[in-house]
């Protein structure tokens, strides 16, 4: 795994790790429950792409179907 590969998922990670931390603030504060789910979305949303750079499929990988 390249350098670049591995900060850019450690990113994804921490990206991943603030939304729920903000999630988790949303909440305590007595943010609309919309709000809060938005962060916890987001959070899986940056999980989701560090596993998928772990893969080496990126957003401009592309399959054909035929």
């Amino acid at each position: 795994m390249t350098d670049n590969r591995k900060s850019l998922i450690e990113y994804r990670l921490s990206q991943s790790r603030d939304s729920i931390k903000e999630a988790d603030i949303l909440q305590q504060s007595g943010m609309s429950l919309r709000s809060v789910m938005n962060r916890l979305y987001y959070s899986m949303f940056y999980t989701v792409l560090a596993l998928l750079h772990s893969r080496r499929f990126t957003a401009e990988s592309k399959t054909e179907t035929s």
